[in-house]
């Protein structure tokens, strides 16, 4: 696993009031996707560049900065075992995170719109609550290496998202 970011700073990123089931559904539904989308570049029905694009990107965030998240996924596991229902957690990352986490965000939502559009697929589009957690989630990266407070969960809900 390459950690090389061009950049040694990191820069810290908070997720205050994560709710811990719709981070485990929003985990699932990802997970579930990334597979069904892993078998379709193996198959001739693959017309559509976005399954291979998705898993190339999701490859390519690991790569260069799954070291960085090796803390937090540990934090959000022992809070799932211990049945916490919101945590706060920090990741402790690089600033170019920020643009992964950017792109990332705009192909998982070409991704519910192929999943919609989808006729091959079993994995459905994220429903809206998992669609606003998700933003949510990648969003906060941004705006916090961009220099912004983070924003609670429920006050981003209440915002209207």
């Amino acid at each position: 696993m390459s950690t090389s970011t061009g950049d040694d700073r990191l820069v810290e990123v908070r997720l205050l009031g994560l709710p811990m089931s719709l981070y485990q559904r929003t985990r699932d539904h990802g997970a579930d996707l990334m597979r069904e989308f892993e078998l379709l570049q193996l198959s001739d029905h693959a017309a559509h560049d976005v399954p291979g694009r998705l898993v190339a990107l999701a490859a390519e965030l690991m790569d260069q900065f799954g070291a960085f998240t090796a803390a937090a996924d540990a934090e959000l596991a022992d809070a799932e075992a211990r049945g916490e229902r919101r945590i706060d957690l920090v990741y402790r990352i690089p600033p170019a995170a920020g643009e992964g986490a950017r792109r990332l965000e705009g192909l998982l939502d070409e991704a519910d719109d192929y999943c919609r559009a989808g006729q091959e697929l079993l994995t459905l589009a994220a429903g809206p609550e998992t669609a606003a957690f998700r933003h949510w989630f990648l969003r906060e990266f941004v705006a916090q290496i961009d220099g912004r407070p983070p924003t609670r969960w429920s006050d981003y809900r209440e915002g209207g998202a």
